[in-house]
């Protein structure tokens, strides 16, 4: 069933031919996954920016499956204007989950390996968490690393549509992360399926 509400974008990501929108919708207050209207991944162009105001009629995707339980079909959308810096970073801290370690974001269901996967016989009901950690990330190429006595443990490729260049070269203790589970998929043709954390964005 369609509903009308408005959102705030919070995040815009990279994605193989297209790009995955997150937004809040201040109405019934839980976090969405921007689709088109027959509920497939947006285009590149797609006019959502972060911090930008939608009115939107969407309707819950019609095969959800968990983690990814945030996908709402577009039918309409109209922008609004821009939710100013300082209401902005008050939504943004209000959902977020403060002092985390790694091993602690996603209900501890993550299954690290040097990078960080979910798996279908475990999963949240959620894909999309902002947390602060109790640790420093440190970027090397296109990740961010977690160090422990030098030697680099954990690794999350970043996707967000902010240049990587931008991002600071180690993101301290303490500051507002995006992670997002992607897809499930095989990518180690080993016939498990697999959801990867990711890194979407910094709010600093």
């Amino acid at each position: 069933m369609a509903v009308t509400t408005n959102i705030v974008v919070l995040s815009k990501t990279s994605m193989t031919g297209g790009v995955c929108v997150g937004a809040w919708d201040r109405s019934n207050r839980k976090m969405l996954r921007l689709l088109d209207d027959k509920a497939q991944r947006l285009a590149s162009d797609a006019p959502y920016q972060i911090g930008q105001c939608y009115q939107i009629t969407y309707a819950p995707h019609y095969n959800i499956r968990p983690p990814h339980t945030e996908d709402a079909a577009v039918y309409e959308s109209a922008y609004i204007g821009d939710l100013n810096d300082e209401d902005f970073d008050t939504l943004i801290s209000s959902l977020c989950d403060e002092d985390l370690s790694l091993d602690d974001i996603f209900d501890g269901k993550l299954i690290w390996d040097g990078s960080a996967h979910m798996e279908p016989s475990n999963t949240t009901n959620y894909s999309v968490q902002i947390a602060t950690l109790n640790c420093a990330l440190v970027k090397s190429g296109d990740y961010f690393e977690h160090f422990s006595w030098g030697t680099s443990t954990k690794r999350i490729k970043y996707v967000g549509v902010r240049p990587l260049a931008d991002l600071p070269s180690t993101i301290a203790a303490g500051t507002r992360i995006r992670f997002s589970l992607a897809r499930f998929w095989d990518r180690e043709k080993d016939g498990v399926l697999r959801a990867y954390l990711q890194l979407s964005g910094i709010y600093d």
